[in-house]
């Protein structure tokens, strides 16, 4: 995934010792897992299963795939723990994270130009897009301002880091709910809740996930946790999440109530993230975290120009958005390899 520029220099071994960046060693098995990743978001986005099954499909996009950002950022966080004591490794990563959004928005602004009659009213519409992100690119900003959290906080306590990030979670989990739920109707809460960039962003969501991969790296999880309590953390965090989708679905919630942030998405998604992470296959090829890249920040475009071509039913639509995608990804791979703007 992007902005996990230290990875492409940093091997898990070297975050954890805090030893000098080894050129090109990439954990083999957390590249595998960023592929998988990838394509969960394209499932997610283009309502994989949907049109044959409306509660598979519910299910796959709201729960199961949701997975998929948490653990990014994770990544991202346990990397960036790597450079954070170095200012000017620090400014060069946020360097790139800003060249790779610039770009990747001007790729997109062709979706979200503002049509608003008036410089003023369009000048507003279009700094609010650029300030939290058009659609998925959400993530670059949110990765960014998570680091600048974490660059204050780089030395205190782990209890203390640990309080904030699940208080900020929580804050924005409970945020979701009462909108989902209502629990505030006819308000002005209501109305406020249920706009997504309320509850997901750099702070309730981003600061979070990023924070807790940075502590496993304070903490040197992948390596200390024994494989037992590894294995514990996941199935707690797989019933938590069959747990809630039971709850909400008992509840009578519509289908129509999306999530993005859910319970049990901390713990099954660190679980995960350090089951890859402590895996010891290194490989010296970044391919495979490239395509990651490009499959997460192409593919929306073929899910918004395919519809207009005739493909309208979801799984249709998403594996067509996978499959070209992939096939975007060596075009991509060898535009980057000469502007260095792409991932």
């Amino acid at each position: 995934m992007v902005c996990a520029g230290p990875s492409e220099l940093a091997g898990r071994g070297d975050v954890e010792r805090g030893r000098p960046l080894l050129r090109m060693q990439r954990n083999a098995i957390l590249d595998s897992l960023k592929i998988l990743l990838a394509l969960m978001v394209v499932g997610l986005h283009g309502r994989f299963l949907s049109d044959i099954d409306v509660h598979v499909g519910y299910f796959l996009e709201n729960y199961l795939f949701r997975m998929a950002v948490p653990i990014f950022f994770m990544i991202n966080g346990y990397y960036f723990a790597s450079i954070v004591d170095r200012r000017s490794a620090v400014i060069t990563w946020l360097g790139k994270v800003s060249v790779f959004y610039l770009t990747w928005s001007l790729v997109y602004s062709g979706f979200f130009w503002p049509t608003e009659p008036g410089l003023l009213p369009a000048a507003r519409s279009l700094a609010f897009t650029l300030l939290i992100g058009y659609a998925h690119l959400w993530y670059l900003p949110a990765t960014f301002l998570a680091a600048l959290c974490i660059l204050p906080l780089k030395n205190a306590k782990t209890v203390v880091l640990a309080a904030l990030l699940a208080t900020a979670y929580a804050f924005g989990l409970l945020l979701q709910y009462s909108g989902n739920y209502h629990w505030f109707p006819d308000t002005r809460l209501d109305v406020v809740a249920n706009e997504i960039p309320t509850y997901r962003n750099f702070a309730f969501f981003g600061f979070p996930m990023f924070g807790m991969g940075y502590l496993a790296a304070k903490k040197r999880l992948p390596s200390e946790m024994s494989l037992y309590w590894k294995l514990c953390l996941l199935s707690l965090g797989g019933l938590l999440l069959a747990a809630e989708y039971s709850m909400n679905v008992a509840l009578g919630l519509p289908i129509g109530e999306g999530f993005d942030l859910l319970v049990s998405l901390p713990v099954v998604c660190l679980a995960i993230f350090v089951l890859a992470a402590s895996g010891r296959t290194i490989s010296q090829s970044a391919t495979l975290g490239e395509i990651s890249t490009v499959i997460y920040f192409i593919h929306p475009l073929f899910l918004l120009l395919l519809p207009g071509l005739g493909l309208q039913a979801a799984t249709p639509l998403t594996l067509a958005a996978v499959v070209l995608s992939l096939l975007s990804s060596p075009l991509v791979i060898a535009a980057n390899k000469r502007w260095r703007i792409f991932l």
